[in-house]
């Protein structure tokens, strides 16, 4: 049902765009008025992205307020839901598996940043095998 009502607003919207934008060439000769350039994104998939984000926004600030789990568990936990290998909702494109290796970097990056040396000394060697 989701998947179905973004293809419908990707739809619409990219009807809405089509329409707008006449029928010059916009210097390209096949006529379609991309002016000879291609984006990485069609604007369904730019949607379907954007939507995706906002809602592992949401299920990370839910699963903190009423699971009492740190905000990126449960973003983690609605990626796998809706990724290939749960609801096989969200797209797998190239651009966004580099969006989420960045992401990763980011995310690797800020726990770095977190850690207490004071603390590591505490755990000890198991602590920082983990």
């Amino acid at each position: 049902m989701i998947r179905a009502l973004l293809a419908e607003a990707g739809h619409a919207a990219e009807e809405i765009v089509h329409n707008s934008t006449g029928d010059d060439h916009h210097g390209d000769d096949h006529g379609d008025g991309h002016g000879g350039h291609e984006a990485p994104f069609t604007f369904t998939e730019l949607t379907n992205i954007c939507i995706l984000l906002w809602v592992v926004y949401v299920v990370g600030k839910l699963s903190a307020k009423y699971l009492s789990l740190p905000e990126l568990v449960g973003q983690i936990l609605a990626g796998i839901a809706m990724g290939p290998h749960g609801a096989d909702i969200a797209p797998k494109h190239e651009a966004l598996m580099l969006i989420g290796e960045v992401g990763l970097v980011l995310m690797v990056l800020e726990a770095g940043i977190e850690v207490e040396l004071s603390q590591l000394a505490v755990v000890g060697m198991r602590g920082v095998m983990v």
